[in-house]
């Protein structure tokens, strides 16, 4: 919503107010916040003040995030009389004149995807001045839809670099012999004799010896990889297999032209390669290891959230449009061919084997409308109305945007 939403709603109804037949031309009409600009406001005989009081929310949808929002108004009607009853006749008929005024109309060009129209919730009576003032205070509610595009996630995420979230000691380097398999990291390992005994941590990992030999650090004399090996550019391949205890990753080892030369078990180390600040490093919560050099710095990068794109119905025939494609009772509207439509770009949704858009401006707040149906323009090939405000309106008259 746009931030002067709520001050567009304001002024819709005061204008509606102002401009209707059924409310007496020496009536004054006005927002509350406009009280103060107004000399003597509060002397004034009959007058009709409104003025937004609070709202409450309740999410419709959860993905995307989508809340329904309900806004409360105040409409408080004023006559002065030093006859009694003609004083309280004539407040009367004008709270009856602001409910045929205002019932089921919609507020336009507020920046809002409005779900329904203004409804009276409730009138009562608020009082007698000491000025001989009868007044009475209406309740006015309406709903809009509100989709948030954006997730829920840490402003960290949003530039790209979560560095500061992470101790050093669990930002290391990959260890000699470590292959990563996936996102997950195995360690070279000799299984236990015969499999007669549990595995336990201490019997995976390799280290350099002084000969430059890759060794097995529970048995060092065992070389898992030599240094000519090493130089000449041995790699490992996973083959997404377990050993007959299914505890081991199967683990291949191919010479420089690829051929296969053989194969070694990797324990899972509990570590995990995860992508921060645009490099691939180690997180591992129970191994510390080497920290790597500049592991908390912290770089910001722009954050991408999706733009509001358009589209075009382009059928010949008027188009339907749904508010919930998922449910057999939804309401649903046809629009006419050509009718422009925003929309959230990357929005989609699939039911049936039927893609479907989300747009926006509809008459049903934000729909769904068929892909088959429309047809999304290029961008910056179409661009809305950016001169349409309020800036220098004043206040009786109907907010147009013709």
């Amino acid at each position: 919503m746009r931030l002067d939403s709520i001050t567009r709603i304001e002024r819709f109804m005061a204008n509606a107010l102002l401009s209707s037949p059924l409310i007496p031309l020496g009536v004054n009409v006005l927002r509350l916040a406009d009280i103060s600009d107004e000399e003597g406001i509060l002397q004034m005989a009959n007058s009709i003040v409104v003025r937004y009081v609070g709202s409450s929310e309740e999410i419709e949808r959860q993905a995307p995030l989508t809340i329904l929002r309900t806004m409360s108004f105040e409409v408080n009607v004023a006559s002065q009389s030093y006859l009694t009853q003609s004083g309280h006749d004539f407040a009367v008929q004008l709270c009856c004149a602001t409910h045929e005024t205002l019932t089921n109309t919609v507020p336009a060009n507020t920046g809002l995807e409005v779900f329904g129209s203004l409804r009276m919730v409730t009138e009562q009576f608020a009082g007698l001045t000491d000025s001989s003032h009868y007044t009475y205070t209406q309740r006015w509610e309406l709903i809009i839809q509100d989709m948030h595009r954006g997730i829920a996630i840490d402003p960290c995420v949003q530039r790209g670099d979560c560095t500061r979230l992470f101790p050093g000691n669990l930002k290391n380097r990959l260890k000699p012999g470590e292959t990563v398999c996936g996102t997950v990291i195995f360690a070279p390992v000799l299984p236990p004799p015969n499999n007669t005994i549990s595995y336990d941590g201490q019997y995976a990992g390799v280290e350099l010896n002084s000969d430059g030999d890759l060794v097995y650090v529970w048995e060092p004399l065992n070389v898992f990889m030599s240094a000519e090996e090493i130089a000449a550019g041995y790699y490992r391949v996973c083959t997404g297999t377990k050993d007959q205890s299914n505890t081991f990753e199967v683990i291949n080892i191919h010479k420089p032209d690829g051929s296969f030369d053989r194969f070694f078990f990797g324990a899972d180390t509990g570590g995990r390669l995860m992508l921060m600040g645009g490099d691939l490093v180690r997180v591992n919560n129970d191994i510390p290891g080497e920290v790597e050099s500049g592991g908390n710095s912290e770089n910001y990068f722009g954050a991408n959230f999706p733009r509001t794109g358009y589209g075009q119905i382009s059928t010949i025939t008027p188009a339907f449009i749904y508010a919930d494609p998922t449910s057999q009772t939804t309401a649903k509207a046809l629009v006419t061919p050509g009718t422009v439509f925003p929309t959230a770009d990357g929005v989609t949704l699939v039911y049936d084997d039927v893609l479907y858009y989300q747009v926006g401006n509809t008459p049903l707040g934000r729909a769904w409308v068929k892909a088959d149906d429309f047809t999304l323009l290029a961008p910056d090939s179409y661009l809305p109305r950016v001169d349409c405000d309020d800036e220098g309106l004043e206040e009786g008259k109907i907010e147009t945007c013709d």
